[in-house]
């Protein structure tokens, strides 16, 4: 049996499960670390009967693009003797080596570069392409979707596609797209994608909010003003500006393109857990640990209105699509229905057996989402005031929901450190999202609902394809 078909086998006993994980997330976690080993390796031998010499060529040569010649004979040789341990030990010295080199087994090291390939690089990865026996149509194809979904660029001077990274990526990548964007230096507690689906915000203990570029993943600038915790984020419809709640009991307005902050508004006596846009971008609602919600004049920067009937800290608001509601949940176990222009709480939605951390109007605003700390979702009948659904499977809180563009499924964000997704009609789970390490704050559909952002305590802002 040859070297790659013994790494082969243990390829095919891993390739049913091929969470993603961050490769710094792998330290000291042996199984994953192999795990992680054997999906580039299932990627690239998947389907083939026979390892050829031309497919262990390449294995080697990805080895060496990455500055790893002298590696790729002990992990041969570890491999050929069956021996896990010097496997495992080299693989460590490839995690724990130079910065260009603790990326190895991430198939999209190259696309996250913002420098171009050098030539010696993009010389190495034609030649992998060489291989390829690929029909034009189908390349072009793929090379449109890397583009489109990847931001892998078109090159200035013919506008053609960077062919190195399209061919890398479809080489050693997984055929989807599941990344951890980037991080802060602690706990994220709360992320949004802008309209247009080509930024994100994220929120963090931190004390600041990052603006992402979604198709390069690359942090476009940090937004810096809160004295403590950053607990929430929301875009405005327009894209162009951003709010922040924070525990320093403050709402900020921020101009997105340049990260000034435009304005403070103050009037919360404790924590800011949660803030919104209204559907025109003229209003905002805050959330506090005051028990009270608050509606603001965004060009005025005045609250118009104090809502009061929670009897505990107030997580999460939301407006309905028309602006004329509110929706709020609480450390009460209660969500409340709210008529804006009246102040008055039209209905009080009762079922959780504990707190309720997040709430959300589905698209047609005629249901409600509301995720709590006994770990379920329900699915709210807001004209009848009735439970419809309560979706159970995560095994800790659920601390964010989010309902998709067509309000067909929803997503959760738990303190068991997993997604999930949710068929709205039936009350099933369809997938379960894994790679965080830690329990999962703040979760959000991209407007197209093909892909999903998260961020959690482990500092980790990640980007899902559905």
């Amino acid at each position: 049996m040859s070297i790659l078909d013994t790494l082969r086998q243990a390829a095919d006993r891993e390739v049913m499960d091929r969470n993603p994980l961050p490769a710094h997330a792998l330290a000291g976690h042996e199984e994953h670390l192999r795990r992680q080993y054997t999906q580039v390796l299932a990627t690239l031998l998947a389907s083939q009967e026979t390892v050829s010499e031309n497919q262990s060529r390449l294995f080697g040569m990805f080895l060496q693009s990455m500055g790893l010649g002298d590696i790729r004979a002990a992990l041969f040789e570890d491999a050929r003797n069956g021996d896990d341990a010097g496997l495992l030990a080299n693989l460590r010295l490839v995690y724990e080596g130079e910065a260009a080199n603790n990326l190895l087994l991430d198939a999209f090291v190259f696309l996250r570069l913002d420098a171009p390939l050098s030539e010696d690089m993009t010389a190495t990865l034609l030649e992998m392409a060489t291989f390829l026996d690929v029909d034009a149509d189908v390349l072009s194809r793929l090379a449109q979707k890397a583009a489109s979904v990847l931001g892998l660029g078109k090159t200035e001077e013919n506008n053609t596609p960077d062919w190195p990274r399209v061919y890398f990526y479809f080489l050693f990548g997984r055929g989807e797209e599941n990344r951890p964007l980037g991080k802060h230096v602690a706990g994220v507690n709360s992320v949004a994608i802008s309209p247009d689906g080509q930024y994100a915000l994220s929120g963090s203990e931190d004390k600041t909010i990052k603006l992402w570029d979604l198709a390069k993943g690359q942090c476009l600038r940090t937004l810096e003003g809160h004295s403590i915790n950053v607990y929430s984020v929301a875009f405005s419809p327009d894209g162009r500006r951003a709010l922040s709640g924070s525990s320093d009991n403050t709402i900020k307005l921020w101009d997105v393109e340049n990260g000034k902050c435009l304005r403070t508004l103050e009037g919360h006596s404790n924590y800011v857990y949660s803030v919104a846009f209204s559907p025109d971008g003229q209003h905002a609602l805050s959330g506090s640990k005051d028990r009270t919600i608050k509606l603001w004049d965004m060009e005025k920067g005045q609250c118009l209105r104090t809502l009061e009937g929670h009897s505990d800290w107030v997580r999460s608001v939301a407006f309905s699509p028309d602006g004329q509601y509110a929706l709020s949940g609480s450390e009460d176990n209660t969500n409340k229905l709210w008529d804006l222009a009246k102040g008055q709480c039209l209905r009080t939605l009762g079922g959780h057996s504990s707190y309720v951390y997040s709430v959300a109007f589905s698209p047609d605003g005629q249901h409600a989402l509301s995720g709590s700390r006994n770990n379920t979702l329900m699915l709210w009948d807001l004209a009848k005031g009735q439970c419809l659904l309560t979706l159970g499977g995560h095994s800790g809180y659920v601390y964010s929901v989010a309902f998709s563009p067509d309000g067909k499924r929803a997503i959760s964000g738990s303190y068991d450190n997993t997604i999930k997704l949710w068929d709205l009609e039936n009350g099933k789970c369809l997938r379960t999202l894994e790679g965080h390490s830690g329990p999962v704050r703040s979760v959000a559909f991209s407007p197209d609902g093909q892909w999903v952002l998260s961020g959690g305590e482990d500092q980790l802002v990640w980007l899902w394809a559905l």
